[in-house]
């Protein structure tokens, strides 16, 4: 991973839960709106409000699709562990195996516990954004994704995963970027 401190640093809180992550990257993106209005949009937004990663969540077949009109935030609430401090911050984290053919999940019931989670051949993942008010009613909005492997196995595997999806990860975070910049229609 490239100048690793410099992502960590930019974590906006989840290096404080995933302090030796291996994988990770971020974006920003100023948005023509205030906080509020930017959260607002951000926990409104739904998967099918994303025009440029659309194509490839239907691609992935049917199972996706029936997720399009969920809000993004949702499908992960299932597995991951929520912090939200409206309107400035949002962050989740989960451990699993995404790069199983039927990604495993081990349920965590805090952020700590995550943050402590040892068990070999696991991932600690999660994604945060961070919400800073700009003059003239803009909004910096920053998210940062940190993927931490619990041994070396886990690494490997996840960084083949991550490889591959790695490209799209990144095209639907600035694709929410996007939306939340986005005039109403």
């Amino acid at each position: 991973m490239r100048n690793r401190e410099a992502l960590l640093k930019r974590g906006v809180g989840l290096s404080e839960i995933l302090p030796v992550a291996q994988f990770g990257e971020w974006h920003s993106r100023a948005v023509p709106v205030r906080p509020q209005e930017a959260w607002r949009r951000l926990l409104a937004l739904r998967w099918a409000d994303l025009r440029l990663t659309r194509p490839f969540l239907l691609a992935r077949g049917f199972a996706v699709a029936r997720l399009l009109d969920q809000r993004w935030h949702e499908v992960f609430r299932r597995t991951a562990v929520f912090e939200e401090h409206e309107p400035c911050s949002l962050r989740f984290v989960m451990v699993g195996r995404p790069w199983s053919a039927v990604p495993a999940v081990h349920r965590v019931s805090s952020l700590e516990e995550a943050s402590a989670f040892t068990e070999a051949g696991w991932l600690k993942y999660g994604m945060d954004f961070h919400l800073t008010a700009l003059p003239g009613g803009w909004t910096f909005v920053e998210t940062s994704t940190l993927c931490e492997a619990t041994d070396a196995s886990a690494r490997r595997r996840f960084r083949a995963y991550w490889t591959a999806i790695r490209p799209f990860s990144g095209l639907v975070r600035r694709d929410v970027l996007t939306v939340l910049g986005r005039s109403p229609e």
